[in-house]
């Protein structure tokens, strides 16, 4: 495994920095830039949810905290509520309104005026008409405003118990003692989606970028298949990604619209001019890029052979 990381690293560096790489990247298969962008994608994946989690997970606990201390705020220390033989009451004078409070008060999101209304005798038009309430609780049911209708829960679906202040607090105890699996459980999430992203969204974007490189070499008579395009804009596509790392990073805000896409697509433009008008595209591994590495390196003396035998690295073991 440190070998494929070594020679895929090789490989993104020479992506990045040297156009002439591409004459050797285009003699090989499709099979070696995909698994230079697996690596590349893993790496990418474990370096971006490293940072993004270390950013996020502070806010996330402090939401989760807060949360918990508005909810305790909420429930007062003498409150009792009572179901049995399916209706529910509370040891207080109805109506008993518990209102949003704190920051949710002012807050311009809030779904209704009050969070929680116990009245036994309203009915469903209560709910928004007389109270404006996100939660209605009269004798015999709950009922839930949400943004397309109102859902009903009856009480006779709940056994008979008593409720009170301490239950509440044990409850929320227990759900405080969940919280410390958040981090991991925020961790997996971020992986798993940004492998998706990497591995799945990424490689079909670049379906577009060398369709649009495949019509300038053939502008150009370079005679190329589709494939060594999209091997290409495969490899082309480190710059954007690591453009893209480094604002995540420090995040930064790029505000052009579709920038990815049009750094990919004039880097992958600028190789494809950067070729002869016409290529062999010969097939086959590392060996294959050795060779003709070598042949290029003794003819023009530009010291190629020492990046075809890199290219040969990564082509073996990426």
């Amino acid at each position: 495994m440190a070998q494929k990381v070594k020679a895929a690293l090789h490989v993104y560096v020479k992506s990045l920095t040297s156009v002439k790489y591409y004459k050797e990247i285009i003699k090989t298969d499709l099979k070696f830039s995909l698994k230079y962008y697996v690596v590349l994608a893993v790496l990418f994946t474990l370096v971006n949810s490293l940072f993004s989690t270390v950013q996020v997970l502070p806010k996330i606990q402090k939401g989760i905290n807060d949360a918990i201390e508005y909810a305790l705020d909420l429930y007062e220390d003498d409150l009792v509520i009572t179901i049995r033989d399916g209706e529910l009451s509370v040891n207080k004078e109805e109506p008993y309104i518990i209102p949003f409070v704190g920051a949710m008060e002012n807050s311009s999101n809030k779904a209704a005026e009050n969070l929680i209304v116990f009245d036994s005798v309203a009915g469903l038009d209560d709910i928004k008409d007389t109270y404006d309430t996100l939660i209605l609780v009269n004798g015999t049911n709950i009922l839930v405003q949400s943004s397309s209708k109102i859902k009903v829960i009856p009480i006779k679906e709940f056994p008979d118990t008593t409720f009170t202040k301490a239950d509440f607090v044990a409850a929320i105890n227990q759900v405080r003692s969940l919280t410390k699996f958040v981090p991991y459980i925020a961790g997996i999430v971020l992986v798993v989606a940004m492998l998706v992203y990497y591995l799945g969204f990424r490689l079909l974007y670049l379906v577009f970028v060398a369709a649009t490189l495949w019509m300038i070499g053939a502008v150009r008579k370079m005679g190329l298949p589709y494939s060594k395009y999209y091997k290409i804009a495969l490899h082309t596509m480190s710059l954007p990604l690591t453009v893209g790392l480094v604002n995540s990073v420090i995040s930064a805000n790029i505000y052009l619209s579709n920038w990815f896409f049009l750094l990919n697509l004039i880097f992958g433009a600028l190789v494809v001019m950067s070729l002869d008008g016409r290529v062999t595209s010969g097939e086959g591994g590392g060996e294959n890029v050795s060779e003709s590495g070598s042949a290029s390196a003794s003819g023009d003396g530009n010291g190629e052979e020492s990046d075809s035998r890199g290219a040969n690295a990564s082509g073996d073991s990426a």
